[in-house]
């Protein structure tokens, strides 16, 4: 809570640095945007389901 005008500035400075922020590729603030939507989409459409198949490469195993 801002307690004098100063901060509110300052906090209305930090909105639009935030924005900025958000849409540079590759920057930290990026990232969480991208980890909320994950997030989001995971709370609308359930968690992700994966399915793995594991098979030694015929090349590297010693048994063949």
């Amino acid at each position: 809570v801002p307690v004098n005008q100063a901060e509110e500035n300052i906090l209305e400075l930090l909105k639009y640095v935030d924005y900025v922020s958000d849409h540079i590729e590759g920057s930290t603030a990026e990232v969480t945007v991208m980890r909320k939507e994950l997030c989001a989409l995971s709370r609308d459409s359930g968690t992700p389901s994966i399915f793995l198949t594991l098979n030694p490469a015929d090349t590297y195993n010693p048994l063949l």
